[in-house]
């Protein structure tokens, strides 16, 4: 295989990934700072839920790791253009150095790195069906993100997060995590029962000046959503929720993320509820609710 034939493969990988984005190859984009043309692999470009996002793609045809002045210099690039989220594809993997500097960047930049073998794995599979008593889920993850079972252990039903991160608590650390719930209709009988009652009881627990602030998003996919952002005075990161009906429960995708990588991150959200297929055990079995929410 040429360093041709690499990216081209990573190109038809990552036109499945982003069906509704416009993706091109080999594209040049000036620099702010350098003065110059800089060239980029692959740019992706789209809306999600009325939010511009553009994505820049390095592809590395290497025979060794990716290490931490790769990092470093995919950084730099990404801020020359202008561009706060990037993906860095390559064939033999990452040091930990690497992996560590992805995570760790004190700029609004967010990088995402993916072995080509995973990116492949990740556009067939990469999904879980996280489950209560009655109720499962049928969840996929963004691109880039793992899903982490463990949380059936905890108040939610899975958690997902930014691969670049070697642990689940890391990535809270660093406010950049998602996680599942669902009610059921027994509990709260409509959606407005549960938004008032969830605030009721985050109110309790934070601080003075707090806002809440309630919309609605429509995503490319004719689906419409409820949103809530969660304002925390003095905190550089925000919480933002999206919900949907299905036949017998409420879903919501919890997104924690700094301010910084909202435009980058609200993306992920609405990709995660998109994809949702929700399933009711009846008589010991998992019948499936219809696949969108009502």
């Amino acid at each position: 295989m040429t360093w041709q034939d690499y990216e081209e493969q990573v190109f038809n990988e990552l036109t499945r990934a982003f069906p509704d984005a416009n993706i091109q190859h080999d594209v040049r984009l000036p620099g702010r700072f350098s003065k110059t043309e800089r060239q980029v692999d692959i740019h992706i470009g789209g809306i999600a839920a009325g939010v511009y996002y553009q994505i820049i793609v390095d592809t590395k045809f290497y025979s060794k790791r990716i290490d931490t002045k790769d990092i470093e210099e995919f950084i730099g690039m990404l801020g020359d253009i202008d561009c706060n989220h990037g993906i860095l594809v390559t064939e033999e993997g990452f040091t930990r150095g690497a992996v560590n500097r992805a995570a760790n960047n004190p700029f609004s930049v967010s990088v995402d790195i993916i072995s080509f073998s995973e990116l492949k794995e990740y556009q067939t599979s990469g999904g879980a069906i996280p489950y209560t008593d009655k109720f499962a889920l049928l969840i996929r993850p963004p691109l880039g993100w793992v899903i982490d079972t463990r949380s059936q252990r905890h108040a939610y039903m899975v958690s997902l997060y930014n691969r670049s991160y070697p642990t689940r608590e890391e990535a809270i650390a660093a406010e950049n995590f998602m996680y599942v719930t669902i009610e059921p209709k027994q509990t709260f009988p409509t959606l407005s029962d549960l938004l008032q009652s969830q605030e009721a009881e985050s109110r309790k627990r934070l601080p003075p000046g707090t806002t809440f602030r309630y919309s609605r998003w429509k995503s490319s996919t004719q689906r419409q959503y409820d949103i809530r952002s969660i304002y925390i005075p003095g905190r550089q990161a925000i919480e933002i929720t999206a919900f949907a009906q299905f036949a017998s429960f409420f879903c919501s995708s919890v997104l924690l993320t700094p301010l910084s990588n909202v435009k980058v991150n609200f993306p992920r959200l609405i990709y995660v509820m998109d994809g949702l297929f929700g399933m009711e055990k009846q008589d010991g079995e998992a019948e499936p609710l219809p696949e969108k929410p009502n």
